[in-house]
């Protein structure tokens, strides 16, 4: 028989208990060291699968959203097959208006646009996704360099009051500091679990790619380890990082002359010129059209040789409008290189930059039109 455990024992097996699932925890949650070692270590399909999930996961994390990756793919690839199908049937409504729906678009057609439609659509989503998920670090990773020079010369004071680095840091924590707020009380549960200090922070820093986050949490560490004044280095570092801030909007606002022209030629002019490029081509056709070419036949040879134009309205409309999208999609990152330092940024100005630029060729197109129909 084996002996019973005693109050005592069992109180010991708890803390325990509580430190194996925190290891777990930590051994599970992905951090830069664990996807290096994953990607040193193993053979090739182990290290891709690996790559793959923890790259997911971690994005996941520092993008605030909690899902799996297994279910991000499901649901990625269900919403590739709805968008397929909902093609096919757009496809076929076309066909049953002109009356030519036959057997051999459902046997044939059908299937093809599954296979070849169904990873194209699930590669756009992916890019869309993985586009979604940039611009939501990036958000968070501005919201925290915006809150952390108040947060740091709000623990600077706690300091100064004689407070211990890491209950400084604790009570600094307010609701207005946001994501940061977030962040420094899983740090502050992760020191109160067992872990180091300097530790905690470092993974904080790992988390995001921002510079400034990561050089004012080495140079706090350095200062705890020297044993200086931390409170007048915090109200430094928090100086220094408004400094930057400060520096970082003049520079934008000096470059406001680049960005204003690079949007004008391509929101504004653009639209204008591609819709007369196409009303000039209606003229053209308009006059060819009217021109009887029959009696030159017989003529000596004319310098000049009259044809049809060989572009319809149709395919140049397609094209003006696949030209503006494109356009404004890259000048909508431009401008952001520009103004933020980062393209990411411009991810939420993508969408009101189409709209406004194929709005402004719509609206040119029928000026346009309404002028030129009494001359033509």
């Amino acid at each position: 028989m084996k002996p019973k455990k005693t109050p005592k024992q069992k109180e010991e097996k708890k803390p325990q208990k509580k430190k194996e699932d925190k290891a777990q925890k930590d051994k599970d949650s992905p951090t830069r060291e664990s996807i290096r070692k994953a990607l040193e270590f193993g053979g090739k399909k182990q290290r891709d699968t690996y790559r793959h999930r923890t790259f997911l996961r971690y994005y996941l994390q520092n993008a605030g959203l909690k899902a799996e990756p297994r279910s991000v793919n499901i649901k990625l690839l269900i919403a590739s097959l709805v968008l397929v199908t909902l093609f096919n049937l757009w496809v076929a409504y076309q066909y049953v208006l002109e009356g030519s729906l036959s057997a051999s678009f459902l046997t044939y057609a059908v299937p093809v646009n599954y296979l070849l439609g169904t990873p194209l659509a699930l590669a756009v989503l992916w890019l869309a996704f993985l586009g979604y998920l940039e611009y939501r670090i990036y958000t968070r990773t501005k919201a925290i360099e915006n809150s952390l020079p108040d947060y740091l010369q709000l623990a600077a004071a706690n300091i100064r009051a004689g407070m211990p680095v890491d209950q400084a840091l604790w009570s600094a924590v307010r609701p207005k500091f946001g994501i940061l707020a977030k962040e420094m009380e899983t740090v502050a549960k992760d020191v109160l679990a067992g872990h180091d200090l300097n530790t905690a922070l470092v993974e904080l820093a790992g988390k995001y790619n921002s510079p400034m986050l990561y050089r004012a949490i080495h140079i706090l560490i350095e200062g705890i380890e020297a044993g200086g004044e931390v409170g007048d280095l915090l109200t430094k570092i928090a100086i220094d990082i408004q400094e930057i801030q400060l520096m970082k909007k003049e520079m934008a606002a000096s470059m406001t002359t680049y960005t204003i022209f690079i949007t004008f030629s391509t929101i504004i002019a653009a639209p204008l010129l591609f819709a007369l490029s196409g009303q000039l081509l209606n003229v053209i056709s308009s006059i060819t059209s009217s021109l009887d070419l029959t009696n030159l036949q017989g003529t000596a040879n004319v310098p000049l040789v009259f044809s049809q134009v060989g572009i319809s309205q149709t395919d140049f409309r397609i094209f003006a409008v696949v030209v503006l999208v494109i356009s404004a999609t890259f000048t909508s990152f431009i401008v952001s290189m520009i103004r933020n330092g980062r393209a990411t940024s411009g991810l939420k100005t993508v969408l009101p930059f189409i709209l406004v630029s194929l709005l402004i060729y719509a609206v040119a197109v029928w000026l346009f039109t309404s002028l030129f129909s009494g001359f033509f």
